[in-house]
């Protein structure tokens, strides 16, 4: 059903298959920048997830004070277009955000990644024991 994200991810791609680094910073660096796009793809839609949701906030807040200062029969004439955008965002831009973040999560990055480097992981253990029984 989701195949497209799915499929982002090509756990046997060609890699380097020197040894593995062994401090940790450069060793998480090996793997992600094989999948840098989806990594940055995920920050931005977690900054487009975290700007609406700020936003919605700033909204009601914004709400009690036009509603304190205009009358009842002005409200829906002054803020209407206000009221249908800010409906637009909560009910169509919203979700669409949060699964788009979702499926780049669970989808793609989450199992893609963690099979990426469990098998490039794999194979060099499997080419160093290799390299051990010639020895």
């Amino acid at each position: 059903m989701f195949r497209f994200f799915e499929t982002q991810i090509d756990p046997f791609r060609r890699h380097d298959q020197t040894m593995p680094p062994a401090n940790l910073l450069a060793f998480y660096w090996r793997y992600c920048r094989q999948v840098w796009p989806l990594l940055a793809c995920l920050m931005a839609t977690g900054a487009v997830v975290s700007l609406i949701e700020v936003s919605m906030l700033r909204y009601i807040g914004s709400l009690v004070d036009l509603l304190r200062t205009t009358s009842p029969e002005r409200v829906l004439q002054d803020y209407g277009p206000s009221f249908l955008w800010m409906g637009f965002v909560i009910l169509v831009a919203r979700p669409l955000a949060g699964l788009t973040h979702d499926l780049l999560t669970q989808q793609a990055i989450a199992p893609g990644l963690t099979n990426l480097v469990r098998w490039q992981t794999h194979h060099f253990v499997l080419r160093q024991s290799n390299q051990l029984l010639r020895q």
